[in-house]
């Protein structure tokens, strides 16, 4: 089961993604955003565990040098 703070994360993704595709194809704004949604769903799901590893690798590397000095 997901938790509220990650599906709310998708959400936001999803709207994003879609916004950015309307924008690239305005022929897109012909199309409810409620049946884009399902085809964006996988793209928002790869872009949050993405972006939630970077965040750890760049957390990690702070951590190790803050221990450093």
């Amino acid at each position: 089961m997901r938790s509220p703070v990650t599906a709310a994360l998708d959400n936001r993704l999803q709207a994003l993604v879609i916004a950015r595709a309307r924008r690239e194809w305005p022929a897109l704004n012909l199309v409810p955003a409620r049946w884009m949604r399902p085809v964006v769903a996988p793209v928002a799901d790869r872009l949050r565990r993405s972006l939630v590893r970077g965040t750890c690798a760049v957390s990690g590397a702070v951590a190790v040098v803050v221990l450093i000095t």
